[in-house]
């Protein structure tokens, strides 16, 4: 009877494989949750979904069935799980593996066509799950208690659903809705990857329950990560952050897309599903974001985080299953652009797809077929490298900012992080230390950098730039790139330590050998241009290591292999470019330093980059800049004609066209034509601007405007009062509300300004007041040349240019000239003796003047008055070219004292 029963079971359920993908392309009826459990259960069969985990060893059906034993109880476990240990250990990791294998036996179960092995699944499964609820292993990490478990638990318990007693699903319910929003509303703050995790576990406890508000808060969540984010998450350039402000297309963002694909299948056909333009965003995340940062099936390690550490942290080769999901979606958008990429990950092929900067990381990839190169650099806020859980522990000087450069068809980046010397990370400038040093520094994980940041795209050229002091050492540095190469700067580069430093320019498994000719290095179809900087270091050589260097629980294993490795010796300053081996762009590097980093581009323009206000010259023309600021200029606007351009106040006297503006605002530009004692005015699409009989304004009506310092019209108006007629004028002024003209009773004062332009400057000299001049445009400002010393004539002592005088040749006149005044009150006479002091220079400006009588103590002044006669009296007087002299008066002349 048991195995009739069981029969029925499994014709059911293969009547429900049959049936329910059909009903997920789009019949099925309502919100029932019912659908949702099937089109899960269907698609976790034909293999449509990804499970949760999968076991760490790569166990047969036949191997976990001979691992299980039954406990006292009933329940069932692993021998091969030591689950005393990992709890002891706090090692999830391995203990997770109860659940991963008892998800595999689980995928059996609905799979299998043997009805015997589907008799012992369905009591096997329940008893795992029974061993699991009863011990609900709990970790010090999170993650596992309230994502990982509860995922991976609900799956478990979605696939074998109905052989699980009331008893046994209480428990179940209880643990997976450690990771329930409606339950654990501490989850509500999670972003990104995370989110979605959440709204997995919350689906799966909604299906589990039977209860739709849950399920609606599954969905909603969904919908809200999937939207683009003004913190962590999907940006609308196609970048996506995690962890903070870190870019983390790869590892976080692929399992975004995985566990989205995921649940989007399980939603599809059903009420829930979600439209396109809630998915927009997801495809463009992967279409303009991952797309651009893969090479071939294998994604940058710059944007894997602490990935980076873990074995395969950086193939993508199974990213394409997602991919191929999200296109059996209705609604999915951009299905080709999709298809193409997951056929260029699944045939590991590389794409011409150019240049792309992403202003949220600063980051600027170039992704051609034959030619990658990526640079990250730095913003105030973003996050120094992530060293977490023990992971990427040796990422200290990656902090900063790196760079990726791939050419060659190899692309090993998984293969070089158990050897790779960390003190040498491309793109990296640093000391250099050993793991031992690498690995003490463990507190930076939240720290953020501060400084002058900024970046742009100017279309065919991205720049990226920073300033800042990253732990004491000091870096000004940016990169240029076209869509076929970039050139890197660094300034300013020191170390409070005084230890000298290593700039990398690459580190990456040897691929045959290296070439050197004269300044340039090229290996694995990359050459490395050297323009300045320290004594290059290029070298392969056998290194030796492990994955447990960079991540504590990692394999220990020896890993070994020769590495190549191009570095400078760092003298404060750098200059390189980066393209393939077949590709001769030119750069030339026309300032470098703390204040203003710029080039000139492969295509003529001139790129810059400005860490403070500061201008730059070139080809006899002034480029200037604000602190955070970059610039682009093109090569036919760099060498067009020089020209005089200035905007001059003007007054209204002739017919022209002016920029206008009332009352202070600028109200356009207008043509002014005379009209008897008036104006008439057209705005610039000829259109005459009036007033109506009411006084407002009419454009189109032909009105003669009055100017007393505004404009108005004045509007009659008669109206009859008993049997007389009254008259009663209104000005109505032209004014600026809102941006546009109208009319108000008020007087708006009228301001003209118009620009000069001309082929040539007017220049004059301008003396500068202490021996130099500058030579300036009267009407645009613009200083031709630096100030430079005069040119004097030697009969008059005055420069011939700007008629600055010689201040050697300064002639001082000083004269005292004494008064005598006598009043009289009532009957008391009163004198009083004044002396006057006239100091004058030529060719110099007297600055002070002091007197004295006794030549000892000064007072400052030109005038002293005394009760008693001026017989003497010492003068003292300063010029402002910093001459001093001394004057005596002795009654009657005024001589220098030598």
């Amino acid at each position: 009877m048991k195995k009739l029963i069981s029969f029925i079971m499994t014709l059911a359920m293969i009547l429900a494989l049959v049936t329910v993908p059909a009903a997920a392309a789009g019949t099925a009826s309502g919100n029932s949750v019912e659908q949702l459990c099937n089109n899960f259960v269907a698609c976790m069969a034909d293999g449509t979904l990804s499970v949760f985990a999968t076991p760490r060893s790569n166990y047969s059906f036949d191997s976990n069935m001979s691992h299980l034993r039954t406990d006292t109880d009933g329940t069932m476990y692993f021998s091969t799980i030591d689950y005393a240990k990992y709890v002891k250990n706090d090692d999830f990791t391995h203990l997770s593996d109860h659940l991963s294998r008892a998800l595999a036996m689980a995928k059996v179960y609905v799979t299998t066509d043997d009805a015997d092995v589907k008799e012992q699944l369905s009591e096997i499964i329940p008893a795992l799950i029974g061993y699991w609820v009863k011990n609900d292993y709990q970790c010090t990490n999170w993650w596992y208690n309230e994502i990982n478990t509860p995922n991976l638990l609900g799956e478990i318990a979605l696939l074998a659903k109905d052989d699980i007693s009331d008893e046994l699903m209480e428990g179940v319910l209880a643990i997976v809705g450690d990771g329930c929003l409606t339950i654990n509303t501490d989850l509500k703050s999670e972003t990104g990857a995370n989110a979605v995790w959440v709204a997995y576990s919350t689906l799966k406890y909604g299906m589990l329950a039977n209860n739709k508000s849950v399920v609606n808060t599954a969905v909603s969540k969904l919908e809200s990560v999937l939207a683009y984010q003004s913190g962590e998450g999907i940006k609308a350039d196609g970048s996506f952050l995690q962890h903070g402000a870190r870019l983390y297309n790869g590892a976080y963002g692929i399992s975004l897309i995985d566990n989205t694909a995921s649940i989007l299948r399980i939603l599809e056909g059903t009420d829930y599903a979600l439209t396109a333009d809630q998915l927009s965003a997801l495809s463009n995340m992967i279409v303009n974001g991952l797309q651009y940062m893969s090479i071939g099936n294998v994604i940058d390690p710059q944007t894997v985080g602490r990935d980076i550490s873990r074995n395969g942290g950086t193939d993508i080769s199974g990213l394409s299953d997602s991919i191929s999901t999200l296109l059996t979606l209705n609604a999915v958008p951009d299905k080709t652009a999709l298809k193409q990429y997951a056929d260029t990950i699944d045939n590991n092929t590389r794409q011409n797809l150019g240049l792309k900067y992403y202003d949220n990381a600063k980051f600027i990839v170039i992704n051609n077929e034959d030619f990658y190169f990526s640079y990250r650099g730095a913003a105030s806020n973003l996050y120094y490298a992530e060293n977490l859980n023990n992971e990427n522990v040796l990422s200290y000087n990656s902090s900063y900012g790196t760079t990726t450069t791939i050419a060659g068809d190899v692309v090993n980046f998984n293969d070089l992080q158990p050897i790779m010397d960390y003190a040498l990370i491309p793109g990296t400038t640093a000391i250099y230390e050993d793991d031992e040093a690498l690995d003490s520094y463990n507190d930076y994980n939240k720290r953020k950098l501060s400084g002058t940041f900024g970046g742009e795209s100017y279309g065919d050229i991205a720049v990226s730039f920073a300033q800042t002091t990253h732990e004491g050492t000091s870096y000004t540095v940016a990169c240029f790139a076209t869509d076929t190469s970039a050139v890197l700067l660094g300034a300013g580069l020191t170390n409070t330590s005084g230890k000298a430093m290593n700039t990398t320019l690459q580190q990456e498994l040897a691929q045959g050998s290296y070439t050197i000719d004269g300044n340039t290095v090229t290996h694995n179809g990359v050459k490395y241009t050297v323009y300045d900087g320290g004594e290059l270091n290029a070298q392969i050589k056998t290194q030796t290591g492990s994955w447990s260097r960079n991540k504590v629980s990692g394999s220990t294993a020896s890993v070994s292999g020769d590495v190549f490795t191009l570095s400078m010796v760092n003298d404060g300053a750098y200059a390189y470019s980066v393209m393939s081996d077949d590709t001769n762009d030119s750069y030339e590097v026309i300032a470098n330093n703390e204040k203003v980093q710029a080039v000139i581009m492969p295509d003529g323009s001139l790129c810059a980059a400005f860490y403070k206000n500061a201008s730059i010259s070139y080809n006899g023309k002034t480029y200037s800049g604000t602190a955070g600021q970059s610039i682009c200029i093109s090569a036919d606007e760099l060498n067009a004609p020089d020209r005089c351009v200035s905007t001059v106040s003007v007054s209204l006297s002739t017919d022209g066209t002016y920029d206008l503006s009332l009352g202070g605002t600028a109200a356009g530009r207008y043509t002014f034509t005379k009209s008897g004692s008036g104006w008439l005015i057209q705005n610039t699409a000829g259109q005459y601007i009036g007033v109506d009989a009411s006084g407002n304004l009419s454009v189109g009506a032909k009105s003669v405007w009055t100017y007393d310092g505004g404009f108005y019209v004045q509007i009659s108006k008669t109206t009859k009062v008993l049997f007389w007629n009254s008259t009663k004028n209104t000005s109505y002024y032209l004014q600026v509300k809102s941006g546009a003209l109208s009319t108000s009773t008020s007087k708006a004062s009228a301001s003209f300004t118009q620009e000069i332009s001309s082929a040539e400057h007017s220049y004059c000299y301008i003396d500068n007041k202490n021996g130099t001049h500058s030579k300036v445009c009267s009407v645009c400002g613009k200083v031709a040349e630096d100030c430079v010393a005069c040119v004097y004539d030697g009969s008059t002592h005055r420069c011939v240019c700007c008629g600055h005088f010689d201040s050697s040749f300064a002639k001082l006149s000083v004269s005292v000239n004494v008064t005598k005044a006598t009043t009289k009150k009532l009957f008391i006479s009163r004198t009083t003796y004044t002396a006057t002091i006239t100091a004058s220079c030529e060719g110099d400006t007297v600055k002070t003047v002091q007197y004295s009588k006794n030549g000892s103590t000064w007072t400052t002044g030109t005038s002293y008055s005394s009760s008693s006669a001026i017989s003497s009296l010492y003068v003292k007087v300063s010029t402002a070219a910093g001459g001093a002299t001394t004057w005596y008066y002795n009654g009657s002349t005024t001589t220098q004292q030598s």
